[in-house]
C-alpha cells in the first residue's frame, strides 16, 4: 500500500495544514472555514489560537521582547515550547471545544493542563501540575557561552 493512500484515508487529510514540528510533536492548524467571525461555521478562533501558540514556540518574536535576563528569556522559550507540545497533541475538534480561549501568552502550559485535566480526567482523579521549569548549571553556561559567541561575532562585525 502507498503512502499517499493511508494520508487519503486519513479522516484528517486536508482538514489540517501541517506548519512544523517542535521536538516530537508534529504541529497541524486547522484550514480556515466560514465567512468570518460572525459565520456560525467560522472556525478562525481556533486557527488563530493555533497560530499564537505555534508562533510563540517558534520563538519567532523572542528577540523583540524585553526580558531581565537571559535566563528569564530561556525560560519563557521552553515555557513555550511545552505549551505548544501540549496543545498540538489535543486533537483539532478538542482544541476549538474547550482551548480556543488559551491560545494567548496569558496562559500557560499550566493553564491547558489544567484545562484539560478539569474536562477529561475521571471524577475523582486529582490533578497533578506540571513540574517547574528551571535551567541547570550546564544550560546556565551554555547559554553565557553562546551569548558571549554572538557578542563577539557582532561585535567582529562592527569593527
Amino acid at each position: 500500500m502507498s503512502t499517499n493512500k493511508i494520508v487519503e484515508d486519513d479522516p484528517n487529510y486536508m482538514k489540517e495544514t501541517y506548519v512544523g514540528s517542535i521536538g516530537a510533536v508534529r504541529c497541524h492548524v486547522c484550514k480556515l472555514r466560514g465567512n468570518g467571525l460572525t459565520d456560525p461555521d467560522s472556525n478562525w478562533k481556533l486557527w488563530n489560537a493555533d497560530m499564537k501558540v505555534y508562533r510563540d514556540s517558534s520563538g519567532a518574536d523572542l528577540e523583540n521582547e524585553v526580558f531581565a535576563s537571559l535566563e528569564e528569556k530561556e525560560l519563557a522559550r521552553m515555557e513555550r515550547t511545552r505549551k505548544a507540545m501540549i496543545w498540538f497533541s489535543v486533537s483539532e475538534k478538542l482544541r476549538e471545544e474547550h482551548l480556543v480561549d488559551m491560545g494567548g501568552r496569558d496562559k500557560t502550559s499550566a493553564d491547558v493542563m489544567k484545562r484539560l485535566h478539569e474536562r477529561f480526567a475521571p471524577p475523582g482523579t486529582k490533578f497533578q501540575p506540571l513540574d517547574e521549569l528551571v535551567l541547570t548549571k550546564e544550560m546556565k553556561r551554555n547559554l553565557r557561552r553562546r551569548e558571549a559567541q554572538t557578542e563577539a561575532e557582532t561585535s567582529k562585525r562592527k569593527g
